[in-house]
């Protein structure tokens, strides 16, 4: 199934600040490294170009829509992974 990525305003502010790509994101979300389900959907990915962890949360609008709602890259890949 193709899903459509619909990107809440507060992730878009929170990628202009955190300098995260689009990109970055959807990537995350279909090729995760770890991937949580409690209620919302948490999925993560190592960012190698500088040596972080790009953290995603997300839920289903509906079967095929995913609603985006935060992006977040720390150091602490230790603790993730």
């Amino acid at each position: 199934m193709r899903h459509q990525f619909h990107f809440t305003k507060h992730m878009l502010d929170r990628v202009r600040l955190r300098s995260i790509t689009e990109q970055e994101v959807i990537d995350c979300i279909k090729n995760p490294q770890i991937s949580q389900s409690k209620g919302d959907v948490r999925v993560a990915k190592k960012i190698q170009k500088d040596r972080r962890l790009l953290m995603v949360i997300y839920d289903y609008k509906t079967s095929n829509i995913i609603s985006i709602i935060t992006a977040i890259k720390t150091s602490k890949i230790h603790k993730y992974l």
